[in-house]
């Protein structure tokens, strides 16, 4: 660039220099006019080259801008797809265990009378993937009917102004109990039992 940029001020200052003498060395009359002319129109082309050269890249200059723009959209549509992949892939996993869980807590409500359970479903990853067709862990708190009540009942202190529940209102899972939920979620899903846990009172 610099080799071009110096090329051009040296044709420039040989043709102003060449006219210069020129001027000087012919008479006046016509043909110093001629020449004048010529020599200007000269000086004129060789300021106007740059622009010149310029305007023969405009049409390049639009092509390769167009691609430019072409490569950066496609790499934020790649970006976006990517990230909506994501995103979809994060709603399928929510909506998945959502649905598991519901029918879950539903069958043990059912089967084995357990009050609205809190049950966590995780699926495991597979090259960094969310395998949904291997259930990673489920995690089960339960609160089980008392068979003697249905409604929890309450002592009130009125000397001390404070509640506490019946300490008998809730049983506790026995080990068979826990073990027939393990058993239940496994038959369910094709589990293994040891990656059931239940947690009940």
């Amino acid at each position: 660039m610099k080799e071009l940029v110096s090329h051009w001020i040296s044709n420039l200052a040989v043709i102003a220099i060449l006219a210069a003498l020129v001027d000087m060395v012919l008479p006046d009359g016509n043909f110093r006019k001629y020449t004048g002319f010529i020599f200007g129109l000269l000086i004129l082309i060789l300021i106007l080259q740059p622009l010149l050269l310029l305007v023969r890249e405009i049409p390049n200059l639009d092509i390769r801008v167009i691609k430019n723009t072409a490569n950066h959209q496609k790499q934020v549509l790649s970006i976006h797809e990517l990230q909506g992949k994501v995103n979809k892939e994060k709603e399928l996993e929510r909506l998945l265990r959502e649905k598991l869980e519901k029918k879950l807590a539903l069958e043990l409500e059912q089967r084995k009378g357990i009050i609205s359970p809190k049950i966590t479903i995780m699926f495991s990853k597979k090259n960094g993937k969310i395998d949904f067709s291997n259930i990673y862990k489920i995690d089960i708190n339960c609160y089980v009917k008392d068979e003697k009540t249905l409604i929890n009942p309450i002592v009130i202190d009125t000397r001390n102004n404070s509640y506490n529940k019946h300490p008998n209102s809730n049983k506790t899972l026995s080990e068979d109990e826990v073990m027939e939920i393990k058993q239940l979620v496994s038959n369910l899903y094709e589990i293994d039992t040891d990656i059931v846990t239940v947690n009940g009172r």
